[in-house]
């Protein structure tokens, strides 16, 4: 019941439990699925949501399984959320962005007050995470102002990338 004939559109393994996987769905579903590993899973929706959205991104803060944040990817709805209390309650963080997608969407490495999304517009970053007043500026240094697919960071040596529609990957150790 808890996917109910919804599609799956963005899937993330936790980085502090292997076990737990979560699941957006196409109806703007969040699904946490603890003991995926097993032959009987659970399944809990944590965030459900009346308008018809498309979850395209989720990420965990590494070391607080309660702390996440997820994007939309669809024009007229608000695009970001973040909840502290793993799903208990979520607070609008969009901010200032204008109606536009959000495909992709990351804690800055190291800084879980802080975020990086990937949009229909190029990468925008915030310093902080502070709800509705959360202020969200656009970094183009270097890359074009072209749409972004998906923003990934890789641990193993503090590079971020991005892979845009059309025009490759950009990458940076901003980060490090």
């Amino acid at each position: 019941p808890e996917f109910a004939g919804a599609k799956i559109s963005s899937v993330f393994v936790s980085p502090n439990t292997p076990t737990t996987v979560y699941f957006g769905l196409d109806n703007a579903d969040l699904v946490k699925v603890d003991n995926a590993n097993t032959p009987f899973p659970s399944a809990t929706i944590i965030k459900d949501d009346t308008q018809s959205k498309y979850l395209s991104s989720i990420d965990i803060e590494l070391g607080d399984e309660d702390h996440i944040i997820i994007a939309y990817s669809n024009y007229g709805v608000t695009s970001i959320y973040e909840t502290t209390d793993g799903g208990t309650n979520w607070n609008d963080s969009e901010g200032n962005l204008d109606d536009f997608p959000v495909r992709s969407i990351s804690f800055a490495p190291g800084n879980a007050t802080q975020a990086v999304i990937g949009t229909e517009f190029g990468i925008w970053t915030t310093d902080e995470l502070n709800g509705r007043r959360t202020s969200w500026g656009q970094s183009i240094d270097g890359l074009a102002n072209t749409r972004i697919d998906m923003i990934q960071y890789r641990r193993s040596d503090n590079t971020m990338i991005a892979a845009t529609y059309g025009r490759g990957l950009f990458s940076t150790n901003y980060f490090s």
